[in-house]
């Protein structure tokens, strides 16, 4: 009796010969969970793929094969394989990928003791680098989890392929209609609705040479606009988190794709694409789409209004057009909470703030301050120390502002260099120029010391090297008085001695477009820049709310500037400069020191109140931009400089790395699993105060041909003994920086490589998620070397081609075989001819059949209807070793056939120089006389 299966396999309309018997071979070899392996093909449309199926159905009772049309279509194709299905566990597997050893026994094993209704693990990419495939967001898929529901973890509804999961048969069964068109991430979309229980299982379990869900139609054309209103009317019961949080991906992911936006501009208005955008934003909070850029919210509103033509002007570099191009826009669409975050200035018409930001001059105001009163408008405080070769040219940018009444408080923290000299010059010659020694020591409490004076009703702040536009404070007045914000922000420039950097075009474009009335939790990357010299602040909010500057050599100023901004009622924006920064040569500068112990120490230690701060803060739109600037911008540059420039004190270290401990204690986990995998090791190594790995790391990730194989390994030892590092990172530049860089590079082919051994060994041994290696290829070659033995020499033979060829025989009759002797060969050990055609550039190859064989000899019975053309072919040997799969050329001879003329023979030998591995296929006799009778009858035309 046939044992009935725990999982079957359902593979659908394979369309590469070569790619479904990979796909067969890796699957089969599992012995656990028992398996059976149903295939769709269409012999008709590819009969090659059939043929391959069907050699492999022969060789292996688990296989079977069912013949279908494939004009009826996957729905149609993948029912009728539920049907033919043994087991009540049912997985799809991707047509072109392979089975990672022990992937589906864990997704199996899952569900057998926690009886979910649907168990998910990952899917890799092979196609050209290693990486996770799958859109779920929020790290839906980064931890196990076990019966949980999809509303504990809506970041599910994002995964939208179908490989990589195990279910209930007669849960799918359920789902399919024969009759329904065919779209893969509305199935899956369907699973996890109709799933009661779900187990995550967060290792990889297939590989997939591309996306295997990757939908034909581009994004928000109309047929995509179609299959993607059937995926949202399927969520329409959903829980609302499940819906916000699909609705939030799909936006930012394919609405907002550039190559959409291109679309859209290039095309006639689109009804369907408002509709579907308006269904999308309907369910959205004021914060859900926070995290777009404000170039991107606009772009998105003209979608929703039915301007989708128009996409294309709200850019950085948009289109020109006049204002009589503009329409008129009726905002009824916008009276959704998610349109919230657009910024307009009170009342303001919505097709004049598009006018004014995108089509007239961005920024412009409505003219002047009132200057009749005698109040101070703003006291601008200026910290100095020993920067008389730059403080005129700042005084005097200052004093030559219009249209506003300032006084400027200069507070002197001790210079020597003549500083107060100048600065009395210009106190003497203006009288709102104010010169006062600083009770304390450095530039923090020279800030708060001028702030204890200040009179004006707004604070702003400059450096003694910069220089203030004339025009700024006016500008930044004019936004106050009008929408009476907490703070207003400018934008700046930064000029370096070569080149100069505008800001509006970082910080992921925080000063792109004028804002009003907004806050930190509507546009929360403003939080990005924290320095205070770019902005007026309410001096009556600063002294609520700001927290006094600390003493404090590096970074005084985040603290403040994040506590003002987080607890800002409203905020405005203006693109236009209202700051030149200037970053000096030499080291007199705060930025020139800056990788300094002191200097690191400060800002780690300032950077981890700021943390507290947003953490306090509860909000998810604040915390995940705060973290994406701090641990890839601002922490990251900072660790960086440290790394280049530390002297190995160790005491110096241990200050730096309680710091940078510190910070992350606070770091949310799925934050730091965003990050590349080099970085989460940089940090990890890092707060553990282990430098000297953390700095080849940090080389590694820019260059890693650098490093030479004990730096290397050195490194990934220590960060594999750290448990804060997630064992998919490890896996991964184990991979590559280990693994890869020993079957490519033939240097580190030596002892020096054996140290890394063991740490591969327990990376390959891991009982619970072990290091996935892509059957059938080199890779798996040494993993097997790798766990046999710590010999390096046995390593580098594995991965080594074979020395010669393979002696074969080819004997030709009314059947025609291959055959030689099993020496070398592992009996029991799949084994299959390969064929390319001879001068394909593409090498693509062709599996022709597997073979029979006994403990002396193997065979196979070959003929022409297995090669898909006639032509010469290269016939290559596919066989397993104890270390996994080689592939071998052949050395054919051909046997005598007195009985069977040459001349008659389909099937013979053929060489080029030495190469004797080939087979030339001809056509039949009766192809070969109408093929002469065509060129016959074409000459006489």
């Amino acid at each position: 009796m046939n044992e009935v299966a725990d999982l079957s396999v359902v593979v659908i309309f394979p369309e590469s010969p070569m790619h479904v018997s990979d796909l067969l071979w890796s699957t089969l070899r599992e012995d656990s969970p028992t398996l059976d392996v149903v295939v769709v093909v269409d012999g008709r449309s590819s009969p090659d793929v059939a043929s391959v199926v069907r050699t492999a159905a022969r060789s292996d009772a688990r296989v079977h094969v069912i013949d279908a049309d494939s004009a009826r279509g996957r729905s149609a194709a993948l029912a009728a394989a539920l049907e033919r299905c043994s087991a009540s566990w049912v997985t799809v597997a991707d047509a072109d990928g392979l089975s990672i050893r022990g992937g589906y026994r864990a997704l199996v094993a899952s569900l057998q003791s926690s009886g979910s209704d649907m168990a998910v693990g990952t899917a890799e990419s092979i196609a050209k680098h290693r990486y996770r495939i799958g859109r779920a967001v929020d790290g839906a898929l980064d931890t196990d989890a076990t019966s949980i529901l999809l509303e504990d973890r809506p970041g599910l509804v994002s995964d939208d392929i179908l490989c990589g999961k195990v279910m209930r048969r007669d849960l799918i069964r359920s789902l399919v209609h024969a009759e329904d068109p065919w779209l893969e991430e509305l199935l899956v979309a369907r699973l996890y609705l109709a799933a009661g229980r779900v187990d995550i299982v967060s290792r990889s379990v297939v590989f997939c040479r591309e996306r295997p869900s990757k939908s034909p139609a581009a994004p928000m054309s109309s047929r995509w606009v179609t299959d993607e209103s059937r995926i949202w009317a399927a969520l329409a019961a959903a829980p609302l988190a499940v819906r916000q949080s699909y609705a939030r991906e799909v936006i930012s992911r394919d609405v907002l794709n550039p190559k959409a936006l291109d679309l859209l501009a290039a095309g006639q208005e689109r009804p369907d694409a408002k509709e579907l955008v308006n269904d999308l934003a309907r369910d959205l909070s004021t914060t859900s789409l926070s995290n777009l850029t404000i170039w991107k919210r606009w772009q998105l509103a003209l979608i929703a209004m039915g301007h989708a033509a128009l996409v294309d002007v709200a850019r950085p570099d948009g289109r020109p057009i006049g204002v009589d191009d503009v329409p008129s826009f009726d905002s009824t669409p916008l009276l959704v909470d998610a349109w919230a975050p657009l910024g307009l200035r009170g009342e303001e018409d919505l097709r004049d703030a598009f006018i004014d930001r995108f089509v007239s001059r961005p920024g412009a105001t409505s003219g002047d301050p009132d200057t009749d009163s005698d109040a101070i408008d703003i006291s601008v405080i200026i910290p100095t120390y020993n920067v008389v070769h730059y403080v005129d040219e700042l005084l005097e940018s200052i004093r030559a502002s219009v249209g506003v009444r300032i006084e400027i408080i200069v507070v002197d923290d001790g210079s020597t260099d003549g500083t107060q000299d100048r600065v009395l010059a210009h106190q003497r010659a203006d009288p709102r120029v104010r010169l006062v020694r600083s009770p304390g020591a450095g530039g923090g409490q020279a800030r708060d010391a001028g702030i204890e004076l200040a009179r004006g009703k707004y604070l702003a702040f400059a450096d003694g090297d910069d220089v203030v536009p004339p025009r700024a404070y006016a500008h930044l007045l004019s936004l106050a008085r009008r929408s009476d914000p907490d703070v207003i922000n400018g934008s700046y420039l930064k000029f370096f001695t070569t080149s100069t950097w505008d800001a509006g075009t970082g910080f992921n474009q925080a000063y792109a477009l004028p804002l009003e009335n907004v806050t930190i939790e509507t546009h929360p990357q403003l939080v990005r820049h924290r320095a205070v010299w770019n902005r007026l602040i309410r001096r009556e909010h600063w002294q609520q709310t700001a927290f006094p500057f600390p003493g404090v050599p590096r970074s005084n100023d985040i603290v403040a500037m994040t506590s003002v901004l987080l607890s800002a009622r409203s905020i405005a924006v203006s693109p236009l400069p209202a700051y030149v920064y200037r970053d000096r040569p030499g080291g007199g500068s705060m930025t020139s020191r800056a990788g300094s112990t002191d200097y690191t120490v400060s800002y780690f230690s300032e950077e981890a109140t700021c943390a507290a701060l947003v953490q306090q803060r509860e909000s998810a739109p604040v915390t995940r931009e705060y973290w994406a600037m701090v641990l890839n911008a601002d922490a990251w540059q900072n660790i960086g400089k440290f790394l280049e420039r530390r002297s190995g004190d160790r005491a110096e270290d241990r200050r730096v790395a309680e710091q940078i401990a510190k910070l992350l204690s606070r770091a949310p986990r799925n934050e730091l699993r965003r990050l590349k995998a080099e970085n989460q090791v940089v940090w990890a190594l890092a707060a553990d105060g282990r430098f000297n790995e953390a700095r080849i790391m940090l080389r590694a990730e820019k260059s890693a041909s650098t490093l030479n194989a004990d730096q290397l390994i050195r490194a990934l030892s220590a960060a594999e003994a750290l448990p804060t590092i997630p064992r998919a990172t490890i896996d991964s530049l184990s991979l590559k920086y280990l693994m890869r860089r020993f079957i490519s590079d033939p240097s580190w082919r030596t002892d020096a490589f054996s140290p890394a051994l063991p740490v591969l060994r327990r990376r390959l041994l891991d009982p619970n998620v072990p290091l996935a290696v892509v059957p059938h290829s080199l890779e798996e070659r040494l993993a097997g070397a790798i766990v046999e033995s710590d010999d390096v020499d046995l390593a580098r033979q594995s991965i080594s081609p074979p020395s010669a060829g393979i002696a074969a025989t080819l004997r030709s009759g009314a059947r025609t075989t291959l055959s030689g002797a099993m020496t070398g060969l592992r009996p029991g050990g799949v084994t299959r001819l390969v064929a390319r055609q001879y001068r394909d550039r593409d090498r693509v190859r062709f599996p022709i059949r597997h073979f029979d064989f006994d403990d002396r000899t193997w065979s196979a019975e070959i003929s022409p209807e297995l090669f898909p053309r006639a032509g010469v072919w290269v016939i290559e040997l596919e066989y397993e070793d104890s270390l996994g799969m080689r592939r071998s050329p052949l050395k054919i001879e051909e046997a005598a056939n007195r009985f069977f003329p040459g001349r008659f023979q389909r099937l013979t030998a053929a060489s080029a120089g030495k190469n004797r591995s080939m087979i030339r296929v001809r056509d039949s006799i009766v192809e070969r006389v109408g093929h002469r009778a065509s060129r016959i009858t074409g000459k006489r035309g």
